[in-house]
């Protein structure tokens, strides 16, 4: 998905999914930020945090809002990083080149990188052997 957000440009350097977003690539030659790799970095690092979410479970539990909030370090991560992303994005300026984003920028952002989730459960989905050490330790399943 990131590979379409930085290629899907026309000839004319508007962006496919992002209506009135021009490529960022002329801004990076004079090294200004640009709504489109703000959008890209931003769309990257909540792919970051939803896979964080999906990577709590690691065994045959599908579930992986479960128990959420009895492990309260990993919420304040998850907040903490939502938190400094959205300020390094709306106020990082030309010091770490991102340009602040309307809502419904922010909203592409969440949305696409929203899909990791349902992509991690399909993954989990695929049955793989267990290794001999594995099966002594074999979990349950609760769903």
């Amino acid at each position: 998905m990131l590979f379409a957000i930085l290629y899907a440009v026309d000839a004319n350097g508007n962006h496919l999914m992002f209506p009135g977003v021009k490529s960022g690539q002329e801004n990076d030659k004079e090294g200004l930020p640009s709504v489109h790799y703000t959008i890209l970095f931003n769309t990257f690092v909540f792919m970051q945090v939803f896979n964080e979410i999906n990577s709590r479970k690691v065994d045959l539990q599908k579930n992986v809002f479960e128990g959420i909030f009895t492990n309260w370090i990993f919420v304040i991560i998850i907040v903490a990083t939502v938190i400094v992303q959205a300020l390094i994005v709306q106020f990082g300026g030309q010091a770490i080149r991102t340009v602040g984003l309307d809502w419904v920028q922010w909203l592409y952002c969440v949305g696409i990188a929203y899909f990791t989730l349902p992509w991690g459960f399909l993954l989990r989905l695929i049955p793989v052997p267990m290794e001999e050490w594995e099966k002594e330790y074999e979990p349950i399943s609760y769903l």
